[in-house]
């Protein structure tokens, strides 16, 4: 018989064997031995030897495990002046995700030259959201927009623009009422991300009970970019989004086509935003009077934007696309925060638009697959669909159908069961209040983020379930329990046809 290959030697440098053998403990989630193997190989080695990657392991592990020694070790390391800058930045993100969100602080303001780096910028801001986000104390919160002026610069006009001669079609119609989310396995996840769930849930109830009708907003001699950021010729950033301005879109500027009216339909972050968030305010567009408007898409921007302008207006409408910058004498932007769809009379009629062109779907019970996404990839999804389809489920990835096809699957639908993922958006153009089991990678600085399937739900009066799984903090892998997840579909199944025979 063949003997076993021979056991590679170890790296001479033991800074770099030690962050080999971290990195190998933390793709398999064993923190405690993690935590153990570092600890021991510190004492031995110089901290300024020790490797960057080995620093973010260990910080892993000391939250995963409770570990004060390893975590206080980890911040130091986060104060120390030689940290490589990006190191940094993931140190101190890591450290907010963990509820330490004060040495997270701690360790991105140790180098002062940090917020002061145009390149690292954008992560300085996801690490400042982290620090300052919901579940941190007041005074952390407090200090989230100084250091976002430090890093952006930017400056708000003192009066939001005018609104513009346009406006949302206002009938009054009942609204659906919210369900509370179900939770099916809530011991599945820290308390504290329990509770930020629960939170999420209560604030948006409350965001809709006070969000103001959309409105259209009128800019008037404005650059716009493919990112949709606003500004005036003289620098001042009106909409920045959340991010620096290129140097390249300011040097476009002398150059830049001029429009002299336009929609700002310019989106950038995926089909979710673009479907729930950034479509739904261009409705107002369908009326008479403001049908001739051409629209801004981005010059990179993804098919289904324009495709789904085209099912709007029942042919493809005019469309400007957008680079570094185009000049534009009136730009309109309405308004695009989910609570405000509460309003749904500013909206049925665009989504009743959609749903008639929808092919038809034909099956009640709907999984939607992301078995070809790479992106949050379900380690088991193969056995789980092979269970639903013997439930009798229609077990389908999305990818590959047409906006029609998709659009149709849902509206048909009694049951949708799927992975946290896009294709859960078709969720706010449905007719009736339906019955969904959505399938949660928890990451605690990810839950205000995640929640957004769950507030299209409160919004539609869906019945929405989650079922929670705490992917490797690592590599982000995750599975699910199958029979656990197929038990509770077949239930909601058989409820979910009940109640449709009944309606």
């Amino acid at each position: 018989m063949p003997s076993d290959p021979p056991t590679p030697p170890a790296p001479r440098d033991p800074a770099l064997a030690l962050e080999i053998a971290a990195g190998m403990l933390a793709r398999r989630g064993d923190w405690p031995k993690l935590v153990v193997r570092v600890m021991a190989a510190l004492p031995s080695l110089a901290p300024e030897t020790v490797r960057p990657r080995t620093w973010l392991h260990l910080v892993t592990a000391a939250l995963e495990t409770g570990s004060e020694p390893a975590l206080q070790a980890a911040i130091a390391a986060g104060l120390s002046p030689a940290l490589p800058p990006e190191t940094r930045i993931e140190l101190a993100r890591r450290l907010a995700i963990g509820d330490r969100a004060a040495a997270g602080l701690a360790v991105l303001l140790a180098d002062p030259a940090l917020m002061q780096t145009p390149a690292l910028a954008g992560k300085c801001l996801m690490a400042l959201k982290v620090i300052g986000g919901p579940r941190q104390s007041p005074a952390l919160q407090a200090c989230l927009p100084v250091l976002r002026r430090v890093l952006l610069g930017e400056q708000k006009p003192a009066t939001p623009p005018p609104e513009a001669p346009f406006a949302f079609p206002a009938p009054a119609l009942p609204r659906h009422p919210a369900t509370p989310l179900g939770i099916l396995n809530p011991e599945a996840v820290p308390a504290a991300d329990l509770a930020d769930i629960r939170g999420q849930d209560a604030a948006f109830a409350e965001r809709m009970g006070r969000a103001r009708r959309p409105r259209v907003r009128l800019y008037e001699d404005v650059f716009v970019n493919r990112r949709g950021q606003i500004w005036r010729a003289d620098g001042t950033m009106l909409d920045g989004g959340g991010r620096l301005l290129d140097p390249a879109c300011r040097a476009a500027e002398a150059k830049a086509r001029f429009v002299p009216e336009a929609v700002n339909a310019l989106e950038a972050s995926g089909f979710f935003h673009w479907f729930a968030e950034w479509m739904p305010s261009l409705f107002w567009t369908l009326q008479c009077g403001a049908r001739g408007l051409p629209y801004l898409l981005g010059d990179r921007a993804p098919d289904y934007q324009a495709a789904l302008l085209g099912l709007l207006r029942g042919a493809a409408p005019e469309t400007i696309a957008v680079g570094d910058a185009v000049r534009v004498g009136r730009l309109y932007a309405a308004s695009r925060e989910t609570a405000g769809l509460v309003h749904w009379g500013a909206y049925q009629a665009g989504f009743e638009r959609l749903a008639a062109q929808a092919a038809p779907g034909g099956h009640k019970l709907l999984y939607l697959s992301r078995r070809d996404a790479p992106k949050r990839a379900m380690g088991n999804e193969a056995a789980l669909e092979a269970r639903l389809a013997r439930a009798g489920f229609h077990c389908v990835p999305f990818s590959g159908l047409s906006l029609p096809q998709q659009i149709g699957l849902v509206q048909d639908a009694a049951l949708v069961v799927a992975p946290h993922g896009a294709g859960l958006a078709h969720l706010l153009g449905q007719r009736r209040g339906i019955a969904v089991l959505e399938l949660m990678p928890v990451l605690s600085s990810a839950i205000p983020l995640r929640h957004c399937f769950a507030r299209i739900s409160a919004l539609r009066g869906h019945r929405h379930a989650q079922y929670l799984v705490r992917p490797n903090a690592a590599t982000q892998a995750w599975s699910v329990d199958v029979g656990a997840v197929a038990e509770a579909a077949e239930r909601m199944a058989a409820e979910a046809l009940r109640r449709q025979q009944a309606a």
